[in-house]
């Protein structure tokens, strides 16, 4: 998702090629042209995600016109480049056209593209895949897996040789004692209805909540999300190639009950921010309650090349904008932010001027069903991966940090973007534990693993009466880019704990990202016979297809909206406990 990587003998040969082709113009876009074969025949354009010739995917090139990225990839069709992706709108620190070459595998992250990208082959298009419909994900079979419970192949916990070192600091749940996924029941949504809707590359930075009408909010970013009911597909990005740094921020609605057979609706663009003056601005999650909308932005500063440094590489959140019409209008506190301490709880990450590091990196709004119906107290709670000043000499970034932070408001519209209102966990435990009122300072830490703290969500599960945290972070500490994530649950009957863990996943997916438990696709009650709570895990994946050379598992994982069933295993003691409880 994030980094700044390029190979300076690529980019070496594109200059000198550049130099004596002149770039030169192949024509306008047809089914073929000069053995460029164009992706637009039935008038839908698209995009490919993965198979990248360079392995990363950030490794990009400046093309005038499409016809030239087309003969880029004709030069360079004996290192296998087969598919082209052309955009007029820039990527990745190029502000003009954007040309990425393909191998072979792209054509299986083939989805629906916008209105700036042109793609297409240096050979005849494959033919597309036929038609599918509603619950095709429903058996895993359909999907690549096996459609059986399977368990993480590999839940060994760091140690001092792991490729992360860290002891786990926490104990073993006694009542969760297992965690595993159906596989291949996963299906990815974003792209179109139709050809290979549940398999195509859509985007990522999905975050639902739960609304009184019974539909998923979201938000999602770098990438295309298709509206079922009018077909057409729009693009966001958070990192802008030049001033004034302005993002399109995605939002769309999840309608249905059957996690195998949604609708996406209601999909809008909202831009009418920039990301002055960390230059990229994402989203943080969504909350809706009593009719209201609300959706965070959070910074990052420019990033540079990995391993990351102990210099700030995750900036602060900025605030949350609100939308009392369902998301048709928002009013946004900071469309132009003035400075790096220009934003709601203070926190500075500029590189330029501090070594400081924020609590609040990523925040997600806690999961508490529809309408904050399981809130202990009514208020709107999130949570974050971060550092504090104990912990300077380690890296922060979006998947990296030491500690989860926690902190509260009342959900009206005045309270949200006022400092003074928030409130911040400062220690203790259930009754003991303690907060303080419009000072981040303070806040403490919720949870603490020195380098092994990430995207960071909690869901509470009323079946069960337990607040799960799940954490996505990095398997090879300093190193994010390469696609190796790992992700760990922690459980607690408490909001603010004590908490031990239920499962360690090393090298989840690999690169699972962003996941979160769905309260609304969430078991109403235990399956006893199986001993069992099923639910459904949201999240992102794979966003570098090409370091997954072995496949990717779970099957389906992909660049879109992953809706993984799942299920906890739950110990014959809880049972009985959960039995005489009720």
């Amino acid at each position: 998702m994030f980094s700044l990587f390029f190979r300076t003998e690529f980019l070496v040969t594109f200059l000198l090629f550049a130099l004596f082709q002149g770039l030169s113009v192949l024509g306008t876009p047809t089914s073929q042209t000069a053995g460029c074969f164009f992706d637009n025949a039935t008038g839908i354009r698209h995009s490919y995600v993965g198979g990248n010739l360079f392995g990363d995917k950030h490794a990009v090139n400046s093309t005038a016109t499409v016809g030239a990225c087309c003969a880029l990839c004709q030069k360079y069709a004996g290192m296998g480049c087969v598919f082209f992706q052309f955009s007029t709108q820039g990527c990745y620190g190029h502000p003009a056209g954007c040309c990425r070459l393909k191998t072979a595998d792209a054509w299986k992250g083939r989805g629906a593209g916008d209105s700036f990208t042109t793609s297409g082959s240096i050979q005849p298009l494959p033919a597309p895949p036929p038609p599918v419909g509603p619950g095709y994900c429903r058996n895993g079979t359909n999907c690549g897996g096996t459609n059986l419970w399977t368990k993480w192949g590999d839940t060994s916990l760091p140690n001092s040789t792991y490729t992360n070192p860290g002891v786990m600091p926490y104990p073993k749940s006694s009542d969760l004692i297992d965690w595993e996924f159906k596989s291949g029941a996963n299906p990815g949504y974003g792209s179109l209805p139709g050809q290979n809707m549940f398999k195509a590359a859509s985007a990522d930075t999905f975050y639902p909540t739960w609304a009184a009408d019974n539909k998923l909010y979201t938000g999602f970013t770098d990438g295309n999300v298709c509206d079922y009911a009018t077909g057409k597909c729009v693009h966001a990005n958070s990192e802008p190639n030049s001033p004034p740094y302005t993002v399109n921020h995605g939002q769309a609605c999840i309608v249905g009950d059957d996690p195998f057979a949604l609708n996406i609706t209601d999909v809008k663009i909202y831009s009418n921010y920039t990301a002055s003056p960390y230059k990229d601005r994402f989203p943080s999650g969504m909350l809706a309650y009593n009719g209201t909308l609300w959706y965070g932005t959070y910074w990052v500063p420019p990033y540079k090349t990995t391993p990351w440094s102990t210099t700030p590489s995750v900036g602060p959140l900025i605030d949350y904008r609100y939308s009392t019409d369902g998301g048709d209008t928002w009013v946004e506190p900071r469309p132009n932010p003035t400075k790096p301490t220009d934003n709601l709880f203070g926190e500075n990450a500029d590189q330029n001027t501090t070594s400081n590091q924020v609590k609040f990196a990523t925040p997600h709004f806690v999961d508490f069903g529809q309408d904050l119906e399981h809130s202990p107290d009514g208020k709107a709670y999130i949570v974050s991966h971060g550092n504090d000043d104990t912990h300077t000499n380690s890296a922060e970034a979006w998947m990296l940090g030491n500690a989860v932070f926690m902190a509260r408001v009342t959900p009206k519209v005045g309270a949200f973007n006022d400092r003074n209102e928030w409130e911040f966990y400062a220690g203790g435990h259930g009754a003991n534990a303690t907060w303080v009122s419009g000072d981040v300072t303070r806040a403490k830490p919720l949870v603490e693993f020195v380098n092994h703290t990430g995207s960071t969500t909690m869901t509470y599960f009323p079946a069960i009466k337990k607040f799960i945290i799940s954490i996505c972070t990095t398997s090879r500490y300093p190193i994010l880019d390469g696609g190796h994530f790992d992700m760990y649950f922690l459980e607690s009957d408490s909001i603010t704990g004590p908490w031990k863990y239920i499962t360690h996943m090393k090298e989840f997916g690999p690169q699972v990202y962003f996941a979160n438990h769905v309260s609304k696709f969430t078991a109403k009650q235990v399956n006893t016979t199986s001993k069992t709570l099923e639910t459904f895990l949201m999240y992102s994946a794979n966003y570098d297809p090409g370091y997954s050379p072995d496949g990717v598992n779970p099957p389906n994982s992909a660049y879109h909206m992953n809706l993984q069933q799942t299920r906890f295993t739950l110990s014959d003691s809880f049972l009985a406990k959960l039995k005489h409880s009720t």
